[in-house]
């Protein structure tokens, strides 16, 4: 589902987690397999998660922005924090006048 997918810094391609025998974090990316620092990968994903805590009070300009302009440098739309987001829009959208589900 790659809902926790990050892009990678070194291609267009997106990183994932993957467990070692160790049981160790592996942060990988599938397209030119560059092994992401595990803290790297972290602080990612605990900037987005910032950012959506934020954002889930905005208002849908704010947010559309956000995932049109600023998530994309991080992260994939699949990404939990796009789809989270994308849901946010909907619901606000569909209870303004000009968008009414009716």
């Amino acid at each position: 589902s790659n809902l926790c997918a990050i892009n990678c810094t070194r291609c267009t391609g997106v990183v994932l987690p993957s467990y070692d025998t160790n049981a160790n974090v592996i942060w990988r990316c599938l397209k030119c397999n560059f092994t992401m620092p595990p803290k790297l990968a972290g602080v990612v994903l605990a900037i987005l998660g910032s950012r959506l805590t934020s954002l889930l009070s905005a208002n849908p300009i704010e947010i559309f922005h956000f995932l049109k302009h600023q998530l994309p440098k991080y992260a994939p739309m699949s990404n939990q924090v796009a789809v989270q987001l994308k849901l946010r829009l909907v619901w606000l959208l569909g209870y303004q006048t000009n968008y009414l589900w009716n």
